[in-house]
């Protein structure tokens, strides 16, 4: 027996560039360094930061899965910059971003997030 159906094939894939960046400008213009090197001048050590945001999202019951929100990039780095801030950081040395995944709980699903980390530290002028 021979199961057939109305299954398309892709016989073409269009080339895509994708380009991702962070403008770190409106945090630099209020004497605020983040990097992902080690900062090479004379600092004194804070402490380290971690941020993680989860998406909202809501069961598409005519779908019949979970859709989820945009992390808007901005709305971490605001978080890991306040919260440097009030430790009495001015820089975030050994930047990093990252996508995470929330595991699935009872009733809630996987959910997607973003995580900012670094080491907080003020620069010796």
């Amino acid at each position: 027996m021979v199961l057939g159906g109305c299954v398309s094939s892709v016989t073409q894939v269009s080339p895509e560039t994708i380009v991702s960046a962070i403008d770190f400008t409106p945090y630099t213009q209020r004497g605020f360094l983040f990097t992902p090197e080690v900062y090479e001048g004379p600092y004194e050590a804070i402490g380290l930061i971690t941020v993680t945001r989860y998406a909202a999202g809501h069961y598409a019951t005519d779908m019949a899965r979970w859709e989820f929100d945009p992390i808007p990039v901005r709305d971490v780095l605001d978080s890991v910059y306040a919260r440097a801030m009030a430790m009495g950081g001015d820089a975030l040395m050994r930047f990093r971003l990252e996508n995470v995944v929330a595991p699935a709980a009872v009733r809630l699903p996987a959910t997607p997030g973003l995580e900012v980390s670094g080491f907080a530290i003020r620069r010796r002028k």
